[in-house]
């Protein structure tokens, strides 16, 4: 029984794992908008000849 308990609480440790990887992962590929302008919004700028 003793093995059973240990293979047991080892499942429950590598599950956890499993879910706290999946949750950092799922943080990192959310994209974060900072404000700054893309480069197709300044190119498209003009500016007066002087």
């Amino acid at each position: 029984m003793l093995r059973v308990d240990g293979l047991s609480v080892s499942l429950a440790a590598a599950e956890d794992k499993l879910a706290q990887l999946d949750t950092e992962q799922a943080c990192r590929s959310t994209v974060v908008h900072l404000g700054l302008p893309t480069f197709s919004q300044i190119a498209t700028r003009s500016t007066d000849p002087l």
